[in-house]
């Protein structure tokens, strides 16, 4: 067995068929897209999100991970608005 997707990647919606395995996969700066898994690695189907990326700028994410009040570490994603200080970024769950 060897992997076919690595890095800061979601990868679900699963579908497997006799030409391969298809599948949703996103990253914190790319918004879901349809990929087909092949030996080579993921190869892009869809590019439903090329028009909303050519227009707006997303802001950076970075992983934060934190200790709720029981001790239970929390992982989660930060995103800092344009606007916004690195002082001032907020965790939104993910």
């Amino acid at each position: 067995m060897r992997r076919l997707v690595a890095g800061e990647r979601s990868v679900y919606g699963l579908s497997v068929s006799r030409g391969g395995v298809a599948v949703l996969m996103s990253e914190p700066q790319f918004p879901d897209e349809v990929f087909l898994l092949e030996g080579g690695g993921p190869r892009q189907l869809t590019h439903a999100n090329r028009e909303l990326l050519a227009e707006v700028r997303l802001g950076k994410v970075e992983e934060v991970r934190f200790k709720s009040a029981d001790g239970t570490e929390i992982e989660g994603c930060g995103s800092a608005c344009r606007r916004s200080t690195a002082s001032r970024r907020s965790p939104r769950g993910a």
